[in-house]
């Protein structure tokens, strides 16, 4: 249990710097559906295999996160 305890505390040691959102502001948020979170990862597939459709400026960087 020690270590259990011991990560714990680091995982709370690294978020301490983090604000914690409000119930007003969660609400306030825009939130995603189902069909655009489909298209959003279908565009980041596409645009990862086709790098060339985007503008030679365009700030992007293909996330492992799909």
């Amino acid at each position: 249990m020690g270590r259990l305890y011991a990560a714990l505390a680091a995982v709370e040691a690294e978020l301490a710097g983090m604000a914690a959102l409000g119930p007003d502001q969660i609400r306030e948020l825009t939130k995603m559906g189902a069909k655009s979170e489909a298209f959003v990862r279908q565009s980041t597939v596409a645009f990862g295999e086709n790098p060339g459709v985007l503008p030679r400026n365009f700030a992007w960087k293909a996330s492992s996160a799909t």
